[in-house]
């Protein structure tokens, strides 16, 4: 990305302008203006027939960024393209995280009254109807917030008080590892309204395509199939194009015998909901070169959780990219799945808002708990022997690890840490008995924790 601006500073934070320029399809020439009179939102249709009757020849485009950067992270937004997170670049191990497609070319995915989308990559906001919205491929106007300890990207839609509408604040603190994504939904109509809201992170974990030994953690003991290209999912379980609720759920992470927690033992494409979180984080990890993220997320009050991923054996790729690149969808939203969002609408002038923390790890060897304040893995084989690790997400962090088998402690440990360290310890406990690692601050309020 080129650089274009001179930084500014607040605290250890630098805020700029560059530009990243991509090649880009066509696309825009085939747009349609579009309403969608129950929400009031004008989109852009696709005219996908006359775009497939057309020459294509793709071309250079260049896109306007804004980079905010502390020791640890740096973040890259596009707001001309859907206001999305483009990057988030992990400084302690010099690894990206999300997906980036080098070139723009529109798909039939998407909302079918839409006809198109753009694998374009990062972290896209998706409503107000199911799928990836309406939203993804138009300008967002932005603000910046400077405070003495945190810079603020506030990226909206619109600042019409008819429709619905949506605000995204991406806050990244001074001295910490992770980035808060706090959406505001707004239904400004003056009816009754459902309405979906999702966040979507594009995410390759560092490499051209998704690596075999990348590991979904998804803290659900059942899911439910949205779509599948997989001959071993038992089609009593896959829901019609036009069904109006899922089918029967099947149990993750193993079905018809596959641990589809483990990318390896995918085929080809998968979308699934879980039915219900029993934690209040979710993630992936690739154990090929020890780069994870955690989403921390309320979820009494944002349930959905969804993944999504093309399989090794998916045979389309060129469909949205020219190099044969892939990557893996994790979503959140503010209801289950795409088909009962109808079961909580909108008020007229309701707005509904959370925080989420979004936490890269590295040298961890997995994510087994997680919390804005810290990630944890614990690991244990056959003959006992256990390995601890431990990363905290802001500077300077301070407690007390605590190691217990069926409510005994076994050992504890005083550490300090900031981000991009690891604690790690290797111990023999032998016997049965589930473990327990919990991370204690120094006034004794418990900050995380996991059992094995």
């Amino acid at each position: 990305m080129e650089g274009e601006a001179t930084p500014t500073a607040t605290a250890a934070i630098q805020v700029r302008e560059e530009s990243v320029t991509l090649r880009a399809y066509p696309y825009e020439a085939f747009w349609r203006e579009a309403l969608d009179r129950t929400y009031n939102i004008a989109y852009k249709k696709f005219d996908a027939s006359a775009y497939d009757s057309a020459a294509r020849t793709p071309a250079e485009k260049k896109f306007k960024t804004i980079v905010v950067e502390n020791e640890y992270l740096r973040l890259t937004f596009l707001p001309e393209l859907g206001g999305r997170l483009y990057q988030v670049h992990y400084k302690p191990t010099q690894q990206t995280l999300f997906y980036n497609n080098r070139v723009l070319k529109p798909t039939p995915w998407g909302p079918e009254q839409q006809g198109g989308w753009l694998a374009a990559g990062g972290m896209e906001w998706a409503l107000p109807v199911h799928e990836h919205g309406y939203e993804w491929g138009v300008p967002w106007s932005y603000a910046i917030v400077r405070a003495a300890d945190r810079v603020t990207v506030t990226l909206q839609d619109s600042s019409a008080t008819d429709r619905v509408r949506a605000q995204i604040s991406v806050t990244l603190p001074a001295n910490a590892a992770y980035f808060i994504v706090h959406p505001r939904v707004t239904n400004g109509t003056r009816a009754m309204l459902p309405i979906q809201f999702w966040i979507n992170a594009q995410l390759a974990l560092n490499q051209k395509n998704v690596s075999p030994e990348t590991e979904f953690i998804l803290r659900g003991a059942e899911i439910f199939v949205h779509s599948t290209g997989n001959d071993f999912v038992p089609n009593a379980n896959v829901p019609a194009a036009n069904a109006l609720g899922p089918s029967n759920p099947v149990p993750w992470p193993v079905v018809a015998g596959r641990d589809l927690s483990r990318y390896q033992n995918w085929k080809d494409y998968l979308g699934l909901f879980l039915t219900g979180s029993a934690g209040d984080y979710a993630g992936a990890y690739n154990h090929a070169n020890d780069l994870g993220i955690a989403r921390v997320f309320p979820r009494e009050r944002v349930r959905g959780v969804k993944l999504f991923a093309f399989g090794p054996d998916f045979g389309g790729r060129e469909v949205f990219t020219d190099d044969d690149s892939d990557y893996f969808e994790l979503w959140g939203g503010s209801s289950l799945t795409f088909y009962d969002y109808q079961e909580w609408p909108f008020a007229p002038g309701e707005s509904r808002e959370w925080d989420e923390y979004w936490i890269p790890v590295s040298r961890l060897g997995g994510v087994a708990g997680a919390s804005r304040y810290a990630v944890l893995n614990l690991t244990r084989d056959t003959g006992g022997h256990t390995t601890i690790s431990a990363a905290t997400t802001a500077r300077g962090s301070r407690g007390t690890l605590v190691l217990y088998r069926e409510n005994v402690e076994i050992k504890r440990w005083n550490i300090a840490l900031d981000p991009g360290a690891v604690f790690r310890q290797q111990l023999d406990v032998p016997g049965d008995g589930r473990l327990r690692l919990q991370f204690w601050a120094m006034d004794n309020t418990l900050l995380a924790e996991t059992d094995n």
